[in-house]
């Protein structure tokens, strides 16, 4: 079956995020399942909004508004608007702002990818340790416990631990002297963590899994959505490198960051594999949310 490139792209950003882009007409479940291809792709527009702020954080702290020049103009205009004797010194009269402080940064990059993904791998963390930790030892009970609609005690402190990391870790980076790095580090981790996903269906989950995961399953074609998957993420960061200067020791650096890591990744979700005697969707999106903490956290140690 010809597959849509554009349709398989929708498919998969409205599975991940929420962003409202899903086809209005019938879904046919093996072109669902195709579009695991394009998870890392998904991953990329979340990784494009983190990159967008970052340079409009950037530019805006490069402006300065001169508020003495503004109140004069108004003055001329409407003389009895403002008492131009109490208009303070104009070297005082200058507005400028500071959105490039590590700590503005952090909070707005965590909010987006909360926002855009509207919390999804968030709830699957949640839902995940409460399953870990609720002290069952079937299958059938821990996934009872999972669906609950109440959040339990372990899994708020899991998604309050993994909000408070990307947080601090974010701001413990250096964005005036880093700033092409990390940049194009939040462009590409949304894409990477996809793809660790991507492997974690493929290798990790059981022959008859139970929902979406089951149609993921059934229609893989393991080496080409490997290979896909690799392609995004390889463009991305090749048309970013070809855009701005980064230096080749840096992106060994990064390297070296990136491949333990990824090895690092896979035994994540292999530990919640075991620990909820199988993976579902909420798994993989625990898996998620922890391996992207983890690579922050790295990150600013390293």
């Amino acid at each position: 079956m010809e597959f849509d490139i554009i349709r398989g792209f929708r498919l998969a950003t409205s599975f991940l995020t929420i962003l409202p882009i899903c086809p209005k007409d019938k879904i046919k479940n093996e072109e669902f399942a195709r579009s695991i291809i394009y998870f890392s792709l998904a991953g990329l527009v979340l990784g494009l909004f983190n990159l967008c702020f970052l340079y409009f954080a950037q530019y805006a702290s490069s402006l300065s508004f001169n508020i003495d020049q503004f109140i004069f103009q108004i003055n001329k205009l409407m003389p009895w608007f403002i008492d131009w004797g109490l208009a303070l010194a104009p070297e005082s009269l200058t507005l400028k702002f500071n959105l490039m402080n590590p700590w503005f940064i952090a909070i707005v990059l965590v909010l987006i990818n909360t926002c855009v993904t509207g919390g999804l791998h968030l709830d699957g963390l949640m839902d995940s340790f409460d399953g870990i930790a609720c002290g069952k030892t079937s299958r059938k009970d821990i996934l009872v416990v999972m669906k609950d609609s109440c959040v339990g005690a372990f899994g708020s402190m899991a998604g309050s631990i993994a909000l408070i990391v990307q947080v601090v870790a974010l701001a413990q980076l250096d964005y005036a002297n880093n700033f092409n790095q990390i940049a194009l580090l939040v462009l590409l981790l949304p894409t990477m963590s996809r793809f660790m996903m991507v492997l974690a269906i493929l290798f990790q989950v059981e022959t008859k899994p139970t929902g979406s995961l089951a149609m993921f399953k059934k229609y893989q074609k393991t080496a080409i959505d490997i290979i896909v998957n690799l392609v995004w993420i390889k463009l991305a960061a090749i048309v970013y490198i070809s855009q701005v200067a980064i230096s080749l020791d840096k992106l060994i650096q990064l390297d070296l960051i990136i491949i333990p890591w990824m090895i690092a990744s896979w035994f994540v979700y292999k530990w919640l594999g075991f620990k909820l005697k199988g993976h579902n969707g909420d798994s993989m999106g625990a898996g998620l949310v922890i391996n992207e903490s983890l690579f922050l956290l790295m990150l600013a140690v390293l």
